[in-house]
């Protein structure tokens, strides 16, 4: 290729760079990853079928658990009207409330329960290499979604898997360009659990989306929770997730509210599992402002 080759609509420079773009596979050009190259672009912008908090997303969705933090502080989160003390606990009760709640589930074993949310935490912030996925497994009425709906929400940007069925064509078509991932009372059978497996791993997937050609899903924790293990006889997925099991707690329907996502910050910080990273990544957050 020399300074000559031109395109017929697009002459000039221009048309030299489009020429030049054929040499390489046009899928990683489609499979680009949006959110890291739109946040350091000179000039944003996005389609017209995007949603307008998309921009907000892509924000949100190489963030941290402690940037997340230090950026929402006093975020609405799901409360409606904007009332946060009609739908949550105030941040002091709910970090009493769910750490009551990790208290009764382990038995009063500290380590027990800062492990556990070591583990919770290493999934959100992708730093286990292949294992992508976090399985809360309990009886009916143990507080599971109580407690993991309110770490899903402090990030954020989440999507919800629908359970794959002959009915839904679309499990996860509202999977793309989040930052975590919510699926709960799972349901899938056989033939989709290559693609789980993957998606568990971390491993970039391919999603059908209505309307649009297929999109591609990158890294994104995966927060499951389940009254049935449908994984239980096959350990291909053990490695691929970090797997915990509740017991019911009557205690929780004297609960009216619910807890204040920020709460989630809360607790690691209660439990010291944010020691180690504090000063890192508070430094590298700092040096990007």
């Amino acid at each position: 290729m020399g300074e000559e080759l031109f395109t017929v609509k697009s002459p000039g420079e221009c048309g030299f760079n489009l020429v030049k773009l054929e040499i390489y596979p046009f899928a990683d050009v489609v499979n680009l990853d949006k959110a890291q190259w739109w946040m350091k672009a000179t000039i944003r912008s996005s389609i017209l079928t995007s949603s307008p908090v998309d921009p907000l997303q892509m924000q949100v969705d190489k963030k941290t658990t402690m940037e997340i933090k230090l950026l929402f502080a006093n975020a609405l989160y799901n409360a409606p009207n904007s009332n946060i003390s009609v739908y949550y606990y105030n941040l002091e009760e709910s970090i009493n409330i769910m750490n009551a709640m990790l208290l009764y589930q382990f038995d009063n074993n500290l380590e027990a329960i800062r492990q556990f949310l070591n583990d919770l935490l290493n999934v959100c912030d992708r730093k286990l290499p292949k294992t992508n996925s976090f399985f809360l497994l309990s009886e009916p009425n143990a507080g599971k979604n109580f407690f993991m709906e309110a770490v899903c929400s402090y990030y954020i940007s989440v999507g919800v898997i629908s359970n794959f069925n002959r009915y839904n064509s679309f499990p996860t078509m509202e999977c793309r360009n989040k930052r975590i991932l919510f699926w709960d009372e799972l349901t899938a059978g056989p033939s989709v659990f290559e693609a789980l497996k993957a998606l568990f791993a971390g491993t970039t997937l391919n999603v059908k989306v209505k309307y649009e050609d297929d999109q591609p899903i990158f890294r994104t924790p995966v927060i499951i929770t389940s009254n049935n293990d449908i994984f239980r006889k096959d350990s291909a997925f053990r490695t691929r997730m970090k797997r915990y099991r509740w017991k019911a707690c009557d205690d929780l329907k004297h609960l009216t509210k619910f807890p204040y996502p920020m709460a989630w910050a809360g607790l690691l910080e209660k439990y010291h599992c944010f020691d180690g990273i504090l000063y890192q990544e508070l430094q590298e957050f700092i040096d990007v402002l």
